[in-house]
Formats: structure tokens, C-alpha cells, sequence
């Protein structure tokens, strides 16, 4: 009698495992097993693992962009046109410094590249640490971060229920199309946003685009390391770097700590490397049209950025104070005129 109650809790068990299992797959929200395709639009799926696999299949990529959520800005439509070259874009959510060496090293040893677009960003990368392993949407290719492949789709096998159903709800139970991933240049999209900022703007604004409430903390030093071996690692291989300072609403840059943020431009211009910052006040970004929220800027803001950077214009903006090439040159000067925007526009704020 204890036996067969046993062996009926065990089958129970099995066939439970088995069609969890049988239904993560099915669903894949993450999209990191290929079986089915159901999972299209408005769940973000791991696109780090996407973006490796796509690669590993030779695709004559040869230039690359790296680095946060931020620079999904930077079409590789428009930067093949002012380049000629077949631009792939690896935006990874999130993405810390560390993050980005661990990619670049991947791709140096199995890529052919010849130029590469390095995203960098104050916050995001340089104060944020790796993520948890365990969090799946951000989970490194096993390729790439060195783990078992077993291991790495095991966990992806582990009992979800509340992300299983959320990717059901958006891909079914949503006539809009809010987010879209396009494996092929490695693109994420956002229609829906767009439209709400095409049909309102002014609505839009007042609902997205506020203040920030974090309090930054000082420069994480072991991600102010990894941007310095990427810098070793591409000048080794005498590869082409584009190093770019993401722009973010003005308001995200009112609330950095501004002595911390100077001090975070001369370490990295300490590396004897340029850099384009498109940080600051300027007609860019004091303009809330070019802004999903204070963190992330639409393609208009990124082509302005691949025609300053690749040619050394700014059309139509025609704001000479957006994008600026420094070096340990013009450091200091680059510093100083900052902080006087960044102090007149203070007095500004504690003057109302």
C-alpha cells in the first residue's frame, strides 16, 4: 500500500515536471529554445542569447554596436548608409561595462569587425553591477559567459507561471504592438510609443517624462576596469572604436552628482582614447519629443548622433553643443562649460 501510494505521488511529480516543461516550451517566452514561434511582440525575449546565436550562424556582419538599452537608438540602417558597412546592433538591456568586455571578447575571437559603435552611459553601466545570474531575460549566452549549455537550459525550463502567463496576455490579449525585436539587425522597436507621441505629445510628456528620484552613487570601479581592457582589446587588434556617451533627457542629467559624472569623463579620456559626449543642455535634449522617457531617446536623436559622429554634422538639429569630441586635450574645457549649464540651469530650478 506505501509503495503504490509512493509510486503515484512520484508519477504525479513526473508528469507535473513534464508538462511544465511541454508549456514553457510551447510558449518560450524567452525564445531560447526554437521550437515554436509563439512569443512575437510586446514580451521581450533574451535577446542577448538571440543576438550570439544569429551571429554564430555568419550573417558578413562587420562592424557592431555595444552597449545598454541606449543605443538601440542607433539604427544600422543609417549607419550603413554613412558607412558602407554591414552594422549589427547588440543592445542588451541593461548591459554593465562588464557586460560589454565579456561581448566584445566574444567577438573578437569568432567575428570579423571593423568597426565598433561603444555606447556608454553614466548611470547605467558604470554604477550598475552584473545582474543575477539567475534573472533570465538578462541571462548571458553560455557562449559568451563560459557556462554549461545543459546548465544554461535547464534554468530556462524552471517553473514560471506568472511569466508564462504574462507572454500570453501580451501576445494575445493586445490588439497594440508596444515592443518588436528584429533578430535580423538586432533592432528593438516600440509603434506604439511612437503613435502615442505622433497623436499627443503633450499628454505623452506629462505621463512619461518626469524627474528621477535615484540618488547615484559613486563610479563602480569594476566596471570603470572592464571600459579600460575593452579599450586594450580593441587597440591590440588595431579595430576601429567609435566611443560614444549615450544622450539622455536633460532631466537625467540634472539629477547626476556633477563633480562625480567630471570625475567619470576624465577616467575614461584617461584611457588616450576620444570620446563623443551627447550628454548636457542643449536644443536635443531639452526636447521631450526626442524622448521615450529621461532614459532612452527615439531613432531621430540616434540618426543625429551617427551623422555627428560620421561626419561631423548635426542636421536638422543644428546645435553645435550636441555632441562633443573630447580628449585629454580638451577635458578641462569640456568640464567647465558643462558645469556652467549644469549650474545655470540649478538656479533656474531653485528660482521657481
Amino acid at each position: 500500500m506505501y509503495k503504490r501510494y509512493l509510486y503515484t505521488v512520484i508519477i504525479i511529480i513526473f508528469l507535473g515536471m513534464f508538462c511544465n516543461a511541454a508549456i514553457t516550451i510551447a510558449i518560450d517566452p524567452y525564445k531560447v529554445f526554437g521550437i515554436f514561434d509563439f512569443n512575437k511582440k510586446n514580451f521581450e525575449p533574451n535577446t542577448r542569447y538571440l543576438k550570439i546565436e544569429h551571429l554564430c550562424g555568419n550573417h558578413e556582419h562587420d562592424a557592431y554596436i555595444l552597449g545598454s538599452s541606449r543605443v538601440a537608438t542607433y539604427d544600422v540602417n543609417t549607419a550603413r548608409k554613412l558607412t558602407g558597412l554591414n552594422y549589427y546592433n547588440l543592445t542588451a538591456s541593461g548591459a554593465s561595462m562588464e557586460e560589454v568586455l565579456a561581448i566584445a571578447e566574444w567577438l573578437v575571437k569568432t567575428q570579423y569587425i571593423r568597426q565598433v559603435i561603444v555606447g556608454l552611459d553614466f548611470d547605467a553601466m558604470f554604477l550598475a553591477g552584473s545582474f543575477d545570474t539567475n534573472d533570465l531575460l538578462r541571462k548571458e549566452h553560455y557562449l559568451v559567459s563560459g557556462e554549461h549549455p545543459l546548465q544554461f537550459y535547464l534554468k530556462f525550463l524552471t517553473f514560471q507561471p506568472n511569466t508564462l502567463r504574462r507572454a500570453y496576455r501580451l501576445n494575445l490579449g493586445k490588439d497594440i504592438t508596444a515592443y518588436r525585436f528584429d533578430l535580423s539587425t538586432g533592432q528593438v522597436m516600440f509603434p506604439y510609443y511612437d503613435e502615442l507621441i505622433a497623436q499627443d505629445h503633450y499628454a505623452y510628456v506629462q505621463k512619461m517624462i518626469a524627474v528621477p528620484e535615484t540618488k547615484w552613487g559613486r563610479v563602480n570601479k569594476g566596471n570603470l576596469d572592464a571600459f579600460f581592457k575593452t579599450v586594450r582589446l580593441f587597440r591590440s587588434l588595431d579595430i576601429d572604436v567609435l566611443y560614444v556617451i549615450n544622450p539622455c533627457h536633460y532631466l537625467m542629467m540634472q539629477s547626476y552628482d556633477i563633480d562625480e559624472y567630471s570625475g567619470w569623463l576624465r577616467s575614461i579620456v584617461g584611457a588616450e582614447v576620444y570620446v563623443w559626449d551627447f550628454t548636457g543642455f542643449n536644443s536635443v535634449t531639452k526636447n521631450s519629443y526626442n524622448f521615450y522617457e529621461i532614459l532612452h531617446s527615439r531613432k531621430i536623436v540616434g540618426d543625429l548622433v551617427l551623422e555627428r559622429i560620421f561626419t561631423g554634422k548635426c542636421n536638422p538639429s543644428g546645435d553645435d553643443n550636441f555632441g562633443m569630441l573630447i580628449s585629454s586635450e580638451n577635458i578641462e574645457d569640456h568640464i567647465v562649460s558643462l558645469k556652467a549649464s549644469y549650474i545655470s540651469r540649478h538656479r533656474i530650478l531653485n528660482s521657481r
